[in-house]
């Protein structure tokens, strides 16, 4: 199930900014997307099972007085990019709520800006920035399938 993307004003204010500042040298765009898996009802278990059910199974998990914690890192190619995918254990503090566990999936879609003259490199750049939907879409059907 993928979530309906969101209304972002974020794509228009980074073309706004590279309109108004052409002479930067840019040299790369970065999408990053990041999704909490909150377990509100379960406890500290759940998310630190999600993580380890990710991993086979060896005796180095048992190592130490506490369990281990892990952040795995995922490189996903597609046709056309990659996405690059952290998933972590982390607390969640909310503003006058106690911490709760969850996981963090934090991707990132990094495109390089190759064109040599500042008309080249404000059209791949306003290209990337219009291509932000279909990168969600992307790490929305990678993290489903997660679920």
């Amino acid at each position: 199930m993928t979530n309906c993307p969101p209304t972002l004003k974020i794509p228009d204010i980074a073309q706004n900014y590279i309109q108004t500042q052409p002479q930067l040298n840019y040299q790369a765009i970065t999408l990053a997307p990041r999704t909490f898996i909150t377990f509100p009802e379960a406890g500290d278990e759940a998310a630190h099972n999600t993580i380890t059910n990710l991993l086979a199974p060896a005796p180095w998990q048992t190592l130490g007085t506490a369990p281990v914690k892990a952040n795995l890192n995922l490189t996903f190619t597609f046709e056309n990019r990659q996405l690059n995918l952290s998933i972590a254990e982390v607390k969640l503090q909310r503003e006058g709520k106690a911490p709760q566990p969850a996981v963090l999936f934090s991707g990132n879609f990094s495109y390089q800006i190759a064109a040599s003259s500042v008309g080249e490199k404000f059209e791949q750049l306003k290209a990337r920035i219009n291509n932000w939907q279909a990168d969600w879409e992307t790490d929305q059907e990678t993290l489903n399938a997660y679920k």
